[in-house]
C-alpha cells in the first residue's frame, strides 16, 4: 500500500521519507569536517544501514535507481564524493535518523498530517430530476426506435414468407397429384388381379369338367 507521509524540516518545506533523510544528512554534512566525524554521529545509523551512505567505490551499477547521484544531492567530504540510498521505510533505520537529527544537530523534524480527500458534491434533487428525465427520454427514444426495426423487419420478411408459403402449396399440389396416381393405379393392377382369379377359376371349373366328363362319358359310349 502506498504511503504519503510528509514531513518538514526547521519548519520549512514538504519531504517524504526519502527526501527527509536526504535533507537532515546535507545539513549534517555542513556541521563536520570529515566523513569520519559525520559517520561517528550516525554510528547508530551504519550499525544497522551499513550501505546508508557510499562512496565513488562502492557505488553499484543500478546506482540510479537507489542512490541520488545528481550533483547537486552529493556529499562532499574533503573532495570526495558520496551518496545517499534512495530506499528508506519507516523501520529502525530511518526513525533512527530522525532521533540523531533532533537531539545531535537540533533539527525540527515535524511529521506532517495527512490531507483529506477531497468528497464530490453531491448531486442536488433538481439534477437527479433532470437526469431522470433524460432517462425516460432516452428510454422512449429507444423503445421506439425498437418498434420501428420490428416494423421493418416484418415488412423485410413478409415478401419471404410469401414466398415459402407458396413453394409449400406448390409441394402440397405435387404431393397429391402423385398419390391420387398411386390410387388409381392401385386400383388398376386390383381389377386386372379380380380378372386373372376370375379366368383361372373359369378354367378351372372347365378342366374340371372335362375330367369327369371323360371318367364318366367315355366308358358308357365304349359299353355301346
Amino acid at each position: 500500500m502506498a504511503e504519503y507521509t510528509k514531513y518538514s524540516f526547521n519548519g520549512t518545506g514538504e519531504y517524504n521519507k526519502r527526501r527527509i533523510v536526504l535533507k537532515v544528512f546535507q545539513e549534517a554534512a555542513k556541521t563536520v569536517n570529515t566523513f569520519a566525524e559525520f559517520r561517528e554521529k550516525f554510528n547508530d545509523v551504519f550499525a544497522m544501514r551499513p550501505n546508508a551512505i557510499v562512496d565513488t567505490s562502492k557505488l553499484p551499477q543500478d546506482a540510479a535507481n537507489r542512490y541520488f547521484v545528481a550533483q547537486e544531492e552529493q556529499l562532499s567530504f574533503e573532495g570526495q564524493a558520496y551518496f545517499v540510498s534512495t530506499q528508506w521505510g519507516k523501520t529502525d533505520d530511518f526513525f533512527k535518523i530522525l532521533e540523531i537529527a533532533k537531539t545531535v544537530f537540533q533539527f525540527e523534524i515535524v511529521e506532517l498530517p495527512v490531507p483529506e480527500k477531497k468528497q464530490a458534491p453531491k448531486k442536488t434533487a433538481k439534477k437527479r430530476v433532470r437526469k431522470e428525465k433524460k432517462t425516460d427520454v432516452k428510454s422512449a427514444n429507444v423503445s421506439s426506435k425498437t418498434v420501428a426495426e420490428v416494423v421493418e423487419k416484418q415488412e423485410k420478411d413478409t415478401p419471404a414468407k410469401k414466398e415459402v408459403e407458396n413453394d409449400t402449396a406448390v409441394e402440397d399440389k405435387q404431393l397429391n397429384f402423385v398419390c391420387h396416381n398411386q390410387n388409381h393405379l392401385l386400383k388398376v393392377m386390383k381389377k386386372a388381379v379380380y380378372t386373372s382369379l376370375a379366368a383361372l377359376f373359369v378354367l378351372l371349373c372347365v378342366e374340371i369338367v372335362l375330367l369327369i366328363a371323360a371318367k364318366v362319358i367315355v366308358p358308357t359310349i365304349a359299353m355301346f
